[in-house]
């Protein structure tokens, strides 16, 4: 796909780089933010406070990791969302890509490269929302998978 990239080429990709990112960062600060908030007036965050823990401490122990699980849903949903492709960017840039080949699949009425380009990005989509389900037992102990026979 790309030829092996020296610091010059590099300087190609800042700006798609930015285009696909700026939207997404923004989102996910916005969450973190809410989550983190939410968290922050608690009882269990009053009462580290009232032991006289240091402020790191409770934001990162007891705060950040109670908060987490918005946090980890819109980063996972962030993530398929780039390696789906954004059509927009791969297009304007013409760099090659999923939404690249999807626009010219459309183009020439290809429609079964348009329907495997669809079904691998629900693929991504549905192994992203496993992952994130999976790492929500990691982050939480009150969440836990029963087995049933």
């Amino acid at each position: 796909m790309f030829p092996a990239m020296g610091a010059g080429e590099l300087r190609h990709l800042v700006l798609p780089a930015l285009a696909t990112s700026t939207g997404g960062v923004a989102y996910i600060g916005r969450i973190t933010r809410g989550a983190l908030l939410e968290v922050s007036g608690q009882d269990f965050v009053k009462t580290a406070r009232a032991k006289g823990l240091k402020r790191t401490r409770i934001l990162f122990v007891h705060i950040l990791r109670n908060a987490l699980l918005p946090i980890i849903t819109v980063l996972g949903m962030s993530f398929s969302w780039a390696l789906s492709g954004s059509f927009i960017v791969e297009t304007i840039f013409s760099y090659p890509g999923l939404g690249f080949l999807i626009t010219q699949s459309v183009s020439n009425r290809d429609y079964p490269v348009v329907q495997g380009c669809i079904l691998f990005t629900a693929i991504i989509y549905s192994v992203t929302n496993l992952i994130v389900d999976i790492l929500y037992v990691y982050l939480d102990p009150r969440i836990r998978y029963e087995k049933r026979m």
